[in-house]
């Protein structure tokens, strides 16, 4: 049970980084020194092991956020540009930064809303995947597998 919550945690770790939580505004950071730099990166570090090991659903939703990371990647990169480029909206230039910043949690519940249902249904993200795939050549399986039947338990 300890090493699955261990895996909990990296899952989270990587659902947050992936939805870009600490992203920083840098202007003025040149002025901070090192050191206080590296003691608030820890700082929030311990804060989010912390966060991860107490159960809830913000935190499984966060987890599956993070077990499809590289699909999660690839939505918000093309939501990105369908919505800024040519081919979609073309909003880029058009909207000030207030308003681009709207975007983004909206992009944030998209994965939180759909990375946890999809791994309860399939062992990956489509894009992990794919991955999977071709790195080893070979069809890897797509659905979860299901458990024994409990005629199985009771024979």
């Amino acid at each position: 049970m300890r090493a699955q919550g261990r895996l909990v945690t990296l899952d989270v770790i990587r659902g947050v980084a992936v939805m870009g939580i600490f992203s920083v505004n840098i202007v003025g950071m040149a002025m901070i020194d090192a050191a206080y730099m590296l003691a608030m990166a820890l700082g929030y570090a311990a804060l989010l092991i912390l966060w991860a090991r107490r159960p809830g659903w913000l935190r499984d939703r966060v987890a599956a956020t993070g077990r499809a990371a590289f699909s999660n990647y690839l939505f918000s990169s093309i939501a990105g540009a369908l919505i800024f480029f040519g081919g979609g909206l073309a909003l880029y230039g058009s909207l000030d930064r207030f308003h681009v910043w709207l975007i983004v949690p909206i992009v944030w519940l998209a994965m939180l809303a759909w990375s946890e249902p999809w791994l309860d249904r399939f062992a990956y993200g489509p894009f992990e995947w794919l991955w999977r795939s071709l790195a080893r050549w070979k069809i890897q399986p797509f659905r979860k597998r299901l458990p024994p039947t409990s005629l199985a338990a009771e024979a």
